[in-house]
């Protein structure tokens, strides 16, 4: 496989592709193409890595959600002590 070294100019990050990124805007070549040849990973390497990281994404997400619930009860709270101004 054919890949090149690009950046992304507007986010300053450089990455490896293949020729998709060049002629987009954002993306400067910054090296000449050289062939590659990668060496794949074992499935079960592969699946563990992918198992691991989703496990990642739902912690991430499940404590996201624990924070934003704990939020809305505490202004939930605020709202129930606030005195009735109706008068009645």
């Amino acid at each position: 496989m054919k890949v090149a070294l690009f950046k992304n100019i507007e986010l300053d990050v450089e990455c490896v592709s293949n020729d998709s990124l060049d002629g987009i805007d954002q993306y400067l070549r910054l090296s000449e193409y050289v062939d590659v040849e990668f060496v794949m990973l074992k499935d079960d390497e592969l699946v563990k890595k992918q198992v691991d990281h989703i496990n990642n994404q739902i912690e991430a997400l499940k404590n996201d959600m624990t924070n934003k619930i704990n939020l809305l009860e505490s202004r939930k709270q605020e709202l129930l002590a606030l005195p009735d101004l109706t008068g009645e």
